[in-house]
């Protein structure tokens, strides 16, 4: 049994390398790749430090180890919300939660080596709770954003990212109810119980190369466009541009795709590679703060609220119009009208459907 641990054990860590390698080599064109090279470490840490004794690392090597492996599922949750949440970017609160479940388990391991006095006996019960709750969260975003996503292969990978999370954490789980005297190690359940997690992650990196959710789409313009193309995006920009489709709070890329008569299949690529456009609600929020930019410079609008011009443009909350429109405009729409009003100018944003390959390059998400 001490052979089937060391061979799954020590080929895990060798999966963990190469996947960090691929990921350190395209580590300049993919945002995730930082948040899936700390995951590969802390898994591989865990590999190394919660190993039977007749397989651990010399001191202080196992400290080590034990220490490192403490947020590995805080650098997974990361990586999957890099890479499936929009525009993403590491904020206060990301590392607060990372904080709250790492805290209950550096205290035993730290009251371990005599560093501080024993914690108390509801912590395990806490940080259990916080595991769930870390990984459910988890699963909404990646299930959530399914329906916006443009890139198919990424789209795909939603379904079977979250399947695979819900069985490697009830394998996991089950794992540690393994009793004294089995046939085979609790730890070397835990183990093989992440296995299949790491074969999928490892495929996934060699069958395509450069990771299939890359924010990038094909070099091609609307230029480049079959005629057949040319006229869906025509007749897409009439709708929502001259038509004002936009403006419409219940716009989804399926009522979209209802409206122009083609699949949604046939528009989720369309809008990806000709407008390089990875996600459809922020493609239609891009459309819509350009509307409300618009309207603040108008100066029949200029008493009018932010608010009534927001969710004139289609916004249903004041929260998911002002994210969008720092996201865009790089700062609040307050600040923005302020400027207006005293008489500044304010940069704009080249339309999404821009045909100059510098505002294309621009427009990217």
């Amino acid at each position: 049994m001490l052979f089937l641990d060391a061979f799954v054990r020590f080929g895990g860590v060798a999966l963990l390398l190469m996947i960090a390698v691929t990921s350190w080599k395209h580590r300049k064109t993919w945002p995730s790749a930082p948040y899936l090279i700390l995951s590969c470490g802390s898994v591989g840490a865990l590999f190394l430090g919660y190993a039977p004794p007749a397989l651990q690392p010399p001191e202080p090597l196992l400290s080590l180890a034990r220490f490192a492996d403490i947020p590995h599922l805080v650098f997974v949750w990361l990586f999957a919300l890099s890479l499936y949440e929009s525009e993403f970017r590491l904020r206060a609160w990301h590392v607060a939660v990372g904080v709250l479940y790492a805290a209950p388990i550096f205290w035993p391991r730290l009251a371990g080596v005599g560093l501080v006095a024993d914690p108390p006996a509801w912590l395990p019960i806490y940080g259990g709770i916080t595991s769930i709750l870390l990984m459910g969260h988890l699963a909404w975003v990646t299930l959530h954003g399914r329906s916006d996503d443009l890139l198919e292969r990424r789209r795909n990978s939603r379904t079977y990212f979250v399947v695979l999370l819900f069985l490697v954490t009830i394998a996991a789980a089950a794992s540690e109810m393994v009793p004294d005297g089995a046939p085979i190690h609790f730890r070397t359940a835990k183990i093989m119980a992440i296995m299949p997690a790491l074969v999928f992650g490892a495929i996934w990196m060699l069958r395509f190369n450069l990771p299939s959710a890359a924010p990038t789409g094909p070099s091609g313009l609307p230029g480049d466009l079959q005629p057949q193309d040319k006229a869906l995006l025509g007749k897409m920009q009439k709708h929502l541009l001259s038509d004002e489709g936009f403006r419409n709070p219940a716009l989804t890329i399926v009522s979209l795709s209802a409206e122009l008569g083609v699949s949604q299949h046939r528009l989720r690529a369309l809008i990806n590679q000709s407008l390089r456009q990875t996600n459809f609600s922020s493609f239609i929020n891009r459309i819509r703060i350009d509307a409300v930019c618009d309207a603040m410079e108008q100066p029949e609008t200029a008493d009018l609220p932010i608010l009534t011009l927001a969710f004139d443009a289609g916004f249903t909350s004041l929260s998911s119009f002002n994210k969008a429109f720092k996201s865009q405009q790089g700062m609040t729409p307050r600040a923005y009208r302020a400027r207006l009003l005293a008489g500044g100018a304010n940069a704009r944003n080249p339309s999404p459907f821009s045909t100059n390959p510098q505002d294309a390059a621009t427009a990217r998400t």
